[in-house]
């Protein structure tokens, strides 16, 4: 069983306000309720990529993978293990929350998740939840939340991968189960010579090759005894990036310990959870470390055939150190936090409600209250409209806070408020069978209290508002031997007091990609990526068209030889100013094992 057995269990316990038959391709969606339900009728606008997704894209990070996602967009500067930046729905990196496993995995200090440093080898799912879930999810689920699923290994397996900029990988898992028990592990090791990370335009621009290496393991273990399970999962990630003006070492680790059961009516779940971030740059004489502690208890309970409760409650531990080669520590601090949230499910009919309200009581800020309304209405069997309306926030960093400045001069401030959001969405989906699926979704969401560095001494204050708002046409097509997807992402992502775009964001996105399978043997594929102009801090970045094919030969049920050719037209173009970008590319990946 490659599918987490945690969430397959609790899809066999979920209650009958989920039991409404899916479509035969329906994946499941954890994150956009805490609990398995069928992509196609949740209220959600999500993606799922499952393993079998993963593995046809033939990507190596998670930033590879998002940019084909609907109203996801990427920057990073330069090549793979750059600093990157993922905007969901034309809102700020750090207002997406990154979940692994269901433990929060970015920076305290900082804000922001090391998104180059979250490798695909050892992921079974990735879900990607737009739209404002602090609800059920807390701080920093203003734009949505991405979630990471990691994989217990049935069985061995073994990747090697070569590419363009000699970028070279190998990875090996292997795991089983005996009775009760499942349990497996992973290790990945991949180097990157790569090329220059800014071009000449870039501030400290040197022309030689800026490498990344990086060593990942993840271990992970479940004990099912009738309807109880006992979870554990564990990962590691060692990165070493390279950049113009030196090097910087990314550590990232976490765990969770995770039980589920039943008790009476109620299906109660507990998680304790554990990260750490950690970046050191000895170019800059800097130190940043995080440390994360957590504790989720929840319940849930059907209530006759049409509804469906669910309880929570989180503990959060967050501390984190900004340390100077120079000054010596800059701020050590820690806080703690204590959340409690209700979601109520009720169906009627062609008809289904979900409200939540959480509230989450932070030191330092007081309580901030998250509420969200969702409803959907089945007009026939094959479309559905759906609207919903939220709120969400994001808590203050620790540079934000507490950063002594320089000079007085950009400094933080212990008195911030949280930025704070309240968005609305209309939605239509339409299927034919299982072979059509069309959803078309239109979105407002308005930001106020952003921090800035801003004023005479440049302080961090809440200052900044912002307009995101945008129209997403997404669909697919599954033939007996053929599959055709497509989106085009349409958006306004406003800075309201200055009228301007907001910094890296393109007004249009799109994507198509097709499959074409010959026999069991044989699968192609092709895929399209456009953005248009956009703008970083007053400096344009063209417009740009990205072209990729891809080739898998399964060799025998247990090899398989892939290939990829990424950006064969030989497109120059920039995410960020001042960086460069891969040009014409192949890879090629050998498989062994399920």
């Amino acid at each position: 069983m490659r599918t987490p057995i945690s969430i397959a269990l609790a899809a066999t316990l979920a209650g009958p306000v989920l039991a409404e038959a899916p479509s035969p391709l329906s994946p499941v969606l954890v994150t956009a309720t805490r609990s398995p339900q069928p992509l196609d009728q949740s209220l959600a606008s999500a993606v799922v990529f499952d393993r079998e997704a993963i593995e046809r894209s033939q990507a190596l990070d998670l930033v590879e993978l998002l940019r084909h996602a609907v109203g996801v967009e990427i920057s990073r500067n330069g090549g793979p293990g750059g600093a990157s930046t993922v905007f969901l729905r034309g809102a700020n990196s750090n207002q997406t929350l990154v979940l692994v496993d269901g433990v929060r995995v970015s920076s305290v200090t900082t804000g922001a998740a090391a998104w180059e440093q979250l490798p695909l080898d050892q992921v079974e799912r990735v879900e990607i939840v737009r739209g404002p879930r602090a609800a059920l999810w807390g701080s920093d689920a203003i734009g949505g939340v991405v979630q990471i699923f990691t994989r217990v290994p049935d069985g061995g397996s073994a990747r090697l991968s070569a590419g363009r900029y000699a970028d070279y990988f190998a990875g090996v898992g292997i795991g089983g189960r005996s009775g009760n028990l499942t349990i497996g592990g992973s290790a990945g090791r991949r180097t990157v010579e790569g090329f220059s990370a800014q071009n000449a335009n870039g501030f400290g621009f040197d022309p030689d090759d800026d490498g990344y290496r990086y060593t990942d393991l993840s271990f992970g273990l479940d004990w099912q005894d009738g309807e109880s399970i006992l979870s554990l999962r564990s990962f590691s990630r060692d990165g070493e990036i390279e950049f113009d003006q030196g090097d910087s070492e990314a550590i990232n680790r976490g765990a969770s310990l995770s039980w589920q059961g039943t008790a009476g009516a109620w299906r109660p779940s507990l998680q304790l959870g554990w990260s750490m971030d950690d970046v050191d740059t000895p170019a800059f004489g800097s130190v940043f470390e995080t440390r994360r502690w957590s504790a989720d208890l929840s319940a849930e309970r059907a209530i006759g055939e049409q509804h469906q409760l669910t309880l929570l409650a989180n503990l959060l531990n967050e501390s984190g150190r900004y340390g100077d080669a120079f000054a010596g520590d800059l701020f050590d601090q820690d806080r703690g936090a204590l959340a409690l949230a209700g979601l109520w499910q009720w169906r009627l009919g062609a008809h289904r409600i979900e409200a939540a309200l959480r509230v989450d009581d932070y030191d330092g800020f007081g309580s901030e209250w998250s509420p969200r309304l969702g409803w959907s209405w089945e007009l026939t069997p094959n479309l559905r409209l759906i609207s919903s309306a939220g709120e969400g926030f994001r808590a203050p960093n620790f540079n934000e806070l507490y950063f002594p400045g320089f000079g007085g001069q950009f400094a933080g401030d212990p008195n911030l408020d949280p930025e704070r959001s309240q968005a609305l969405e209309l939605r239509a989906e339409w299927r034919a069978q299982a072979q059509w699926r069309w959803a078309l979704s239109t979105y407002r969401n308005d930001v106020e209290d952003l921090i800035a560095f801003a004023g005479v001494d440049f302080q961090a204050i809440n200052i900044a508002r912002a307009r995101l708002q945008g129209v997403e046409l997404e669909g697919r097509w599954d033939g007996e031997a053929t599959w055709v997807e497509g989106s085009m992402a349409w958006q306004n992502p406003l800075n309201r007091d200055t009228d301007q775009i907001l910094p890296r964001r393109a007004k249009r996105n799109a994507h198509l990609a097709a499959g074409w399978a010959f026999d069991d043997s044989l699968a192609l594929g092709a895929e399209i990526d456009y953005a248009s102009r956009r703008f970083d801090f007053g400096q344009p970045l063209d417009a740009y068209s990205l072209l990729a094919l891809t080739a898998d030969w399964r060799l025998n049920p247990d090899w398989r030889v892939q290939l990829r050719g990424d950006n064969l037209t030989d497109e120059d173009y920039e995410l960020a100013s001042g960086f460069n970008t891969p040009g014409r590319s192949l890879s090629v990946t050998l498989r062994w094992g399920q």
